[in-house]
């Protein structure tokens, strides 16, 4: 397996702490983590209950997690995000490098899942904007 470079990782949905998707493999290899903030744009993929981050200008919230051992917890993420390689055309997230700013004002790099575009174009009639640029505000309005 590659060794992955140990970025933090920025999460904005089902992977944030207290969401559905915040398992043991995350709990057991994280070290830590901030509030943090990507700019881009938020949707929700309602086939799937995701959010689905995009390339854009929006401020959107989130958490940056620390981990002792990336390579412990990609397996389950990339697993869990539908992600197969870089740029393979059935990736439903991939997986790149973009600069967060932490809640104290760092900018830092970090690994983020950003919906594939190629998904987002075909099947946009599943997915709409999330106005309020947070998961969390979205899904207790949501209900």
């Amino acid at each position: 397996m590659k060794k992955h470079t140990n970025f933090p990782m920025f999460t904005y949905g089902t992977l944030m702490v207290g969401e559905r998707n915040h398992t043991e493999v995350l709990l057991q290899n994280m070290v830590g983590y901030k509030k943090a903030e990507i700019q881009g744009q938020l949707f929700y993929y309602e086939e799937k209950d995701f959010p689905a981050l995009t390339v854009g200008t929006e401020t959107i919230e989130g958490q940056l997690f620390y981990f002792d051992n990336l390579d412990a917890v990609i397996p389950f993420t990339h697993q869990l995000e539908g992600f197969i390689a870089p740029h393979h055309q059935d990736n439903m997230y991939n997986f790149e490098v973009a600069e967060v700013e932490t809640e104290d004002g760092e900018v830092v790099k970090a690994f983020v899942y950003r919906i594939n575009p190629h998904l987002l174009t075909s099947q946009g009639d599943k997915f709409s904007l999330i106005e309020a640029h947070s998961w969390k505000t979205f899904k207790n309005r949501k209900g």
